[in-house]
């Protein structure tokens, strides 16, 4: 009883621990949102003041065409990272360019600071844009920002700020090399003494 028991704790175990780093190896981000397809209705489609295709997911889209973007039912979500992003200032399509920051804090989600206000990735997700695109090497994440509040009148095109981070998957161990079993083994070196005696004789 004491050893089905044992087995039972260690399988428990297995798949527990087994799907713990399966979801902490793809997702990347600490979300209630999902991933969803490039869509109309997103919340980031809106045409941007200055001028056509110029808003974050048409600009980004232009860069990648397999990229998806993060939402709660097609509205924006608070999301963090699960580990540490340093993120590459690609765009920036703004006139508020003043003491600008972008930091991560200790619990993985995302300041923006411009033009005296702060944003945050996680108590003030309208202000933010998560696109990703996963290959078979790396997820690259794309973070786009709105920098006027939304509770004042915007375009809310979030191309003042995109940026870039990409994080690469671990490599696939390599498949072992096989080596036959010593049933196998003793089986092809008796044939090959029968076949030599034949030879002989």
């Amino acid at each position: 009883m004491k050893r089905i028991t044992r087995l039972l704790i260690g399988l428990t175990l297995n798949i527990v621990w087994g799907s713990f780093c399966v979801s902490s190896a793809e997702a990347g981000v600490i979300t209630s949102g999902t991933w969803t397809a490039m869509t109309q209705g997103a919340y980031w489609n809106n045409s941007s003041w200055d001028g056509p295709g110029l808003n974050a997911g048409q600009i980004i889209s232009s860069w990648d065409s397999t990229v998806e973007y993060l939402s709660l039912g097609g509205g924006a979500t608070g999301f963090a990272f699960d580990q540490a992003e340093s993120f590459t200032e690609a765009v920036s399509i703004t006139a508020w360019m003043n003491n600008r920051s972008l930091s991560q804090l200790a619990d993985g989600s995302i300041n923006f600071t411009t033009h005296g206000f702060t944003y945050n990735s996680l108590t003030t997700p309208l202000q933010f844009a998560l696109f990703r695109s996963v290959s078979s090497t790396q997820i690259a994440y794309y973070l786009a920002i709105e920098d006027i509040p939304s509770s004042m009148r915007s375009d809310r095109d979030y191309n003042d700020y995109i940026g870039y981070a990409v994080e690469k998957l671990p490599s696939p161990p390599p498949p072992p090399t096989p080596t036959p079993e010593p049933g196998t083994l003793a089986l092809m070196l008796s044939g090959s003494l029968v076949a030599w005696r034949k030879m002989r004789t």
